[in-house]
């Protein structure tokens, strides 16, 4: 969740196009929570026709990142990724946004990150050190191929910066 946060923001920095950043992880949303924005009306709302995106979409935030929050809880996500209002939910803020940046459950977990990920445009694996196993990665990664999902990479979260940073050591730039 929080890779997915900084990149929404630093799309948007970089891009200069405000961007959209989707809570779907509708089992255990944390979004919400980590922004301080309202959970509901959120993904599982505009899904289940409850809300209209308009309602959903929060620009208060920031105004370059606009939050669409998980929902509420009541129908399982899986129903509701695969009710037939995905694809013209996805369609329409491809329309609203230049980038859209969708924070999924983990894929070994819930059946619904393989729908999630083949309806994105690219998809990214975050594994986190000293916890992510290699053949869960590589689990995951052959069942995001089966979908035919398109994987851009993988990202390693929970590394600590001072002990992998770059380090210039004695070189130094002469005049």
């Amino acid at each position: 969740t929080s890779v997915s946060v900084q990149l929404a923001a630093s799309i948007a920095r970089a891009s200069g196009h405000a961007t959209l950043l989707v809570d779907a992880d509708m089992r255990a949303p944390d979004i919400h929570r980590l922004l301080g924005v309202e959970k509901s009306p959120g993904l599982a709302d505009v899904l289940a026709q409850q809300a209209t995106l308009d309602e959903a979409i929060n620009t208060n935030w920031s105004s370059s990142v606009h939050v669409l929050a998980a929902g509420r809880r009541g129908v399982s996500p899986y129903s509701l990724l695969g009710n037939g209002n995905l694809e013209p939910l996805l369609r329409e803020l491809a329309e609203r946004y230049a980038y859209v940046v969708i924070d999924t459950p983990p894929v070994l977990a819930c059946a619904e990150s393989m729908i999630l990920a083949k309806a994105a445009d690219v998809t990214l694996i975050c594994a986190r050190r000293d916890v992510s196993r290699m053949d869960q990665v590589h689990k995951a990664t052959e069942r995001l191929g089966v979908t035919g999902a398109r994987l851009a990479g993988l990202v390693l979260v929970g590394v600590p910066s001072r002990i992998y940073s770059y380090r210039y050591g004695r070189y130094r730039f002469q005049e």
